[in-house]
């Protein structure tokens, strides 16, 4: 799943030449900054459908290895008893 995020280019290239920027150079930076931020967004941000999978994964994860550590102790102890 995608995140998802608007970044108003427009806004952001009028600001840049309200501040003395060159209008041709305001624009370009504008349109590289919203495939940067686009970029970012689509590869490397989790949303909270991810999370909540890795949430699911990691309490699977932990009832697997409490019930392992239980049968191991478990098991080690009924050994221990067998060889007193």
């Amino acid at each position: 799943m995608m995140a998802h995020a608007t970044f108003d280019t427009l806004a952001f290239a009028n600001r840049l030449k309200a501040a003395g920027a060159d209008a041709r150079l305001a624009e370009v930076q504008a349109e590289a900054t919203a495939e940067i931020l686009g970029g970012l967004m689509d590869n490397q941000l989790a949303t909270k459908q991810d999370l909540l999978t890795l949430e699911m994964k990691l309490s699977s994860l932990y009832l697997k290895m409490t019930v392992g550590s239980v049968s191991l102790l478990i098991g080690l102890q009924t050994l221990l008893h067998f060889v007193k």
